[in-house]
């Protein structure tokens, strides 16, 4: 009998003893002694409630992280620029930064992807109890067919068996209706959805961060041709040039980027 019980019915025991105008003393002390023991499992079901959130969320957290790590990876990767390093001579290329953006969107994926891992666990569960409950009644009508053939070729001494064997399998036939329901109803294809989303938001968050760093790395690589275009106006005009706006004529790849035609 659970603690709570137990004090409901010392309560009642204690409502009675004041009405009958019994000694309550033995009675309120058993009271208090259940009063302390409910406290003290209430406590106990907290601190495990809590200790079990605690246990979800770290959970949670070490799959995000290990989602916006991957994506980090896949972020650095697509990033990538050939002969940036080397034109950098020894400066590093912009790095990938943590983004608060991305690391939100890694927990979505990491809670959608729980949410649905759970969900499928459960339908898994239903459509092994239709696949168990199946199995039974296939057996009984199996059963069945073989006992109403012994009946068409003579055998008389087989009715009550038949007659249990008939009313298993409308129950069982009842069970599996139910049972196909229940799976029916666990169908993780609302939580597949959300998971669907949750990586679509991962993805575009990803693409817009590799955008960002490849245009700070296009930025690097600018102020190098800055640099190096600087020094070569220089020694042009050191060397006779008389026009330092026409001493360098860029390729036509570079009058594409810069005003969309050729």
């Amino acid at each position: 009998m659970s603690t709570q019980k137990q004090l409901d019915e010392a309560n009642e025991a204690l409502t009675a003893a004041l009405r009958d105008g019994e000694d309550t003393t033995s009675i309120r002390s058993q009271i208090k002694n259940l009063e302390d023991k409910l406290a003290g499992e209430q406590q106990a079901q907290a601190a495990k409630t809590r200790q079990a959130r605690q246990a979800k969320e770290t959970a949670l957290q070490e799959a995000a992280q290990e989602v916006a790590l991957a994506e980090q990876q896949e972020i650095d990767q697509g990033a990538q620029v050939d002969g940036l390093s080397e034109l950098l001579d020894g400066e590093e290329p912009a790095p990938v930064v943590d983004d608060p953006e991305l690391q939100t969107a890694a927990r979505g994926v990491a809670q959608a992807q729980h949410v649905f891992d759970v969900a499928s666990e459960r339908h898994q569960e239903a459509q092994a109890q239709v696949a168990k409950l199946q199995k039974r009644l296939n057996e009984k009508e199996a059963r069945e067919h073989t006992l109403r053939q012994a009946r068409l070729a003579g055998d008389e001494d087989n009715a009550a068996e038949l007659h249990a064997l008939g009313l298993d399998i409308e129950g069982l036939r009842e069970l599996l209706a139910d049972a196909r329901r229940q799976a029916k109803d666990r169908s993780p294809a609302h939580e597949q959805r959300a998971l669907t989303e949750a990586r679509q938001r991962l993805e575009q968050v990803r693409t817009h961060a590799t955008a960002r760093v490849l245009e700070q790395r296009a930025r690097q690589a600018e102020q190098v041709f800055i640099h190096a275009h600087a020094k070569f106006v220089e020694a042009a005009m050191a060397a006779g040039e008389k026009n330092r706006f026409t001493a360098f004529t860029p390729s036509p790849d570079l009058k594409f980027i810069v005003y969309g035609v050729y």
